[in-house]
């Protein structure tokens, strides 16, 4: 399992972990005694299914999500979790807060995302702020130096953000009129824009072609899902291993026999979504790319979904937790949950960690008994990567903090 976590390196003289390869997305925790802060420095903020009216719910998504990471919320007006893995709990707090008694305020975020290559937040105004390497949605992708938190770029262009979520290279947006937009590479089409995309990628968010209203989106490893209104669950991008739902599709397409779905999460190669209730259904991982949809065994009381790149955790209606490791010889049928000890009040799931009632953290590994996050509650919103053991959490106040398996939370600022 060691092998699994984050790694760190140095990069100018700063911890960052996640991809190093990339120059990576994230800045964990110092290793110390107590949450250590990152001060301000730097620049100012400058049709698949029928497309149904209504403005997307914000409160129903926290960034991949999924999100990016892979993780994904509750039923609709419930507690929910969001990718590629996101957990959203309550609103956070609409204000501004102070960076220090005589300093400039700093807009509050209402959702974060961490990826392989860039990380992003929506703040309280709409806007949007991406850091690390890559596409940071402003220009050029950035290739020779990495983007610390406290200078992350304003999305440009974006300024009704509800939710984010962040694959592995690109990442996708939800707007408060239930537009999806997406910026990034396009190698496999994960950005649902054949016709004004190139494979090497858009620099700023365009809007995905052929897309109903949608209340949620996942960006993952190299594909995008969206939950629309209505309950119909679309995907695009790679399908290398049935992650769309349907054989022989990469374009914007709604996912066969999957109806009344509250919540998706979408990770590696694998997609689930919490359908009819409470029910589970899973599709991809399979080595032929043509796993279909399929229903999770014995679950009917699920609240969220969240997938990672070794597991797929859910929540239940009686605020436990269950998890199963992801597994690509596996048949979705064989898939057996187990529950994760010391979670009782579980209220969100992201990733291998949950929201507890009281904004607490609990985390894991596997489904061995979880440990509490220290020094670190109120939280309103949480984000696991897809591909790494690495989380965002918004708390009550709107701050930002990161951290991963091993070091305590960093709180970001800056914008």
């Amino acid at each position: 399992m060691a092998s699994r976590w984050a790694r760190l390196c140095a990069v100018g003289g700063l911890v960052f972990a996640i991809g190093c390869h990339h120059g990576g997305g994230l800045r964990p925790a110092d290793a110390g005694d107590g949450p250590a802060d990152v001060a301000p420095q730097g620049e100012a903020p400058a049709d698949a299914g029928a497309p149904e009216t209504g403005p997307a719910t914000g409160g129903e998504t926290g960034g991949g999500g999924a999100g990016g990471g892979g993780a994904s919320g509750g039923a609709k007006g419930e507690t929910t979790d969001a990718g590629g893995a996101d957990a959203d709990v309550t609103p956070a707090d609409a204000g501004a807060t102070d960076a220090d008694a005589d300093g400039p305020r700093h807009l509050g975020a209402i959702a974060a995302s961490p990826g392989t290559e860039t990380s992003c937040v929506v703040l309280v105004d709409g806007t949007a702020r991406c850091w690390g390497v890559g596409f940071l949605g402003d220009g050029p992708a950035v290739t020779t130096t990495t983007v610390a938190p406290e200078r992350a770029h304003t999305v440009a262009g974006l300024s009704d953000a509800v939710a984010i979520s962040s694959g592995r290279t690109h990442v996708c947006a939800l707007r408060g009129n239930g537009d999806v937009v997406c910026w990034g590479a396009n190698d496999h089409g994960q950005l649902g824009r054949a016709s004004t995309c190139p494979p090497a990628g858009c620099e700023t968010p365009t809007p995905v072609e052929g897309l109903g209203k949608a209340v949620d989106v996942r960006a993952a490893r190299e594909y995008t899902c969206a939950l629309l209104v209505g309950g119909t669950v679309a995907c695009w991008g790679s399908n290398a291993r049935g992650q769309l739902g349907a054989p022989n599709q990469s374009f914007v397409a709604a996912v066969p026999g999957v109806s009344n779905a509250t919540a998706i999460a979408a990770g590696w190669f694998h997609t689930c979504a919490v359908v009819g209730g409470g029910s589970v259904a899973c599709w991809g991982g399979a080595l032929l790319g043509d796993e279909a949809p399929a229903l999770v065994p014995s679950i009917d009381d699920a609240t969220g979904v969240s997938v990672t790149n070794t597991m797929t955790c859910i929540s239940r209606r009686d605020h436990s937790v269950w998890c199963w490791a992801d597994d690509d010889h596996q048949s979705m049928g064989a898939w057996t949950p187990a529950s994760v000890a010391h979670v009782d009040n579980a209220h969100a799931v992201a990733g291998t960690c949950a929201v507890l009632g009281a904004g607490d953290l609990a985390c894991w590994s596997g489904t061995a008994a979880a440990n509490i996050v220290p020094n670190l509650d109120g939280v309103t919103s949480l984000s696991a990567a897809v591909e790494q053991p690495v989380w965002l959490a918004v708390d009550r106040d709107g701050s930002v903090w990161t951290f991963d398996s091993k070091a305590q939370p960093t709180r970001l600022s800056g914008w």
